[in-house]
């Protein structure tokens, strides 16, 4: 299960997010990118990138 926290700022961009199992789909404008977390270890992963959307809107992820 994915827990999001958003954080404030100022875009233009709105993104959706859609939350299933470990995968995170994230939508921005019309371009839509899949983050899947399934095999990450316990810990901390600080260093997610993102290859579709205009933006990375996922700073970090932590499994517990």
């Amino acid at each position: 299960m994915i827990n999001l926290i958003e954080t404030p700022q100022r875009s233009d961009f709105k993104a959706d997010y859609k939350v299933n199992g470990d995968m995170l789909n994230v939508t921005i404008e019309d371009k839509t990118e899949t983050f899947d977390f399934t095999g990450l270890q316990d810990g901390y992963a600080g260093s997610i990138t993102s290859d579709i959307l205009p933006l990375n809107p996922v700073v970090s992820a932590e499994k517990v």
